[in-house]
């Protein structure tokens, strides 16, 4: 084998190796804060029963944005809802 090959295959499982590593890291996050935004009438507590969401750490895993958008839609007193991840580690209901 030549020289060139084996860097090329010595590159190639190197970058394999990483981008398995990022993956893991980036479904590794956990959320440690859940903040609510832009209402007065609703408690945070009720937004969160009605999303499903406990109050305490959640993992990347347990959060699926679409999900949680479309529970709290249901809500009879929610007009528009808007949840993302702010990295690193905050989930905000808008």
């Amino acid at each position: 084998m030549s020289t060139k090959k084996i860097i090329l295959v010595l590159i190639v499982l190197f970058l394999g190796v990483l981008t398995l590593l990022s993956i893991k890291w980036r479904s590794g996050n956990t959320f440690e804060k859940i903040t609510v935004t832009g209402n007065y009438t609703i408690t945070r507590e009720e937004i969160l029963s009605t999303a499903r969401l406990k109050d305490t750490l959640l993992s990347a895993e347990e959060i699926n944005i679409d999900n949680i958008q479309d529970r709290i839609s249901k809500h009879p007193e929610i007009k528009k809802v808007y949840v993302s991840k702010e990295l690193p580690s905050e989930l905000k209901i808008d």
